[in-house]
């Protein structure tokens, strides 16, 4: 499990991310537990299975093969031994909370990376997870009214980078108004 102190700074730097109206809409649930989160992993797997079964175009086009298949030769690609799940989540009607919450989780992810070397990672599968499946539902047990947003694996990286990986020079326009 990661450090209290460790998530607690973290989240306290969320506060400061920019979001709509200066709302602050957002609300957080921390899963610090490594046999919690790997029941959270399975219950992730579960529903990729039900949506292999019920709705296979999206199963096929999103590649839930891609994790399904790992899980069953023992290989967790959900949350990739990762100790602890922090997850955004707010009320489902909320207006801003889709950009807010992104804001507030990069903030979140460049803090641990900056002031702790804790390595992160997006999971989208967890918070699609969370917003369909009744039993990951029920465990989560946000309040009535909200839904996931964003989820982020949290754990200490098991490689050092030395460098940022490479990217692809930014596409740019200037536009400059005529006088």
């Amino acid at each position: 499990a990661i450090e209290k102190e460790k998530i607690d700074q973290l989240l306290d730097i969320t506060r400061y991310a920019p979001n709509g109206q200066n709302a602050q809409v957002l609300s957080w649930l921390v899963i610090n537990d490594p046999d919690e989160v790997h029941r959270i992993a399975a219950m992730t797997i579960d529903w990729m299975i039900n949506v292999k079964e019920a709705m296979p175009a999206l199963y096929e086009d999103a590649k839930m093969d891609l994790f399904v298949i790992p899980w069953k030769a023992g290989e967790d690609r959900i949350c990739r031994g990762a100790p602890c799940i922090v997850m955004v989540y707010a009320k489902e009607d909320e207006r801003t909370a889709p950009e807010a919450s992104i804001i507030a989780t990069a903030y979140f992810q460049l803090a641990a990376t900056g002031f702790h070397h804790l390595g992160t990672c997006f999971s989208n599968s967890i918070t699609y997870a969370a917003k369909a499946y009744p039993p990951l539902k029920e465990l989560l047990a946000l309040p009535e009214g909200t839904i996931p947003y964003m989820t982020t694996l949290l754990g200490y990286s098991a490689e050092q980078f030395q460098r940022i990986p490479t990217r692809k020079a930014i596409e740019l326009t200037w536009h400059s108004p005529s006088h």
